[in-house]
């Protein structure tokens, strides 16, 4: 609705420095952001990397036991054999 007032030089150059400010922080506020951003997948690459060597430990201690496993079935087997 226009009410008939015209802003003044001053007026647009007060709401020009505002904006600029605001851009200013706003800049920096995403900066901030991306730089969280960037340091959390660091976060979730390195523990993407540990699950995978948890797994691989984990199957090798499977495979170990297993390996044991068949070496006291196989004793148990050729002890009971008379």
């Amino acid at each position: 609705m226009d009410n008939g007032y015209m802003p003044t030089w001053n007026d647009c150059y007060a709401k020009i420095n505002e904006l600029y400010k605001e851009n200013l922080n706003l800049r920096e506020s995403n900066g901030r952001l991306e730089n969280k951003l960037s340091q959390a997948q660091n976060v979730i690459n390195e523990l993407e990397r540990l699950n995978i060597a948890q797994n691989t430990i984990i199957k090798s201690l499977n495979s170990i036991v297993s390996e044991q496993r068949e070496m006291i079935d196989f004793g148990e087997c050729h002890t009971n054999v008379k």
